[in-house]
């Protein structure tokens, strides 16, 4: 089972933990989508996989902004 799932509000039912590649559902400014889950804690620490910002959101704002999981940094490298 994923730990990315669709909840019924239409927010995605997620368990952040360091390392995840999380898919947002607009892109940053940079215009890059994904972005690496970096610290965790009460709030969650992401950095963009376009310009490298820095992005602090709290679980809830994540669960909301959040469109899909695609996997581990490490996963994500392999595959390249």
């Amino acid at each position: 089972m994923s730990r990315a799932v669709p909840g019924r509000d239409g927010r995605v039912d997620y368990t952040p933990a360091v390392g995840d590649v999380v898919v947002l559902r607009r892109a940053h400014a940079c215009g890059a989508d994904h972005m690496a889950v970096t610290a965790v804690g009460l709030d969650v620490r992401l950095a963009c996989s376009g310009c490298g910002a820095r992005v602090v959101l709290s679980r809830e704002r994540l669960r909301g902004r959040m469109r899909d999981l695609a996997g581990s940094v490490a996963e994500l490298r392999t595959k390249s």
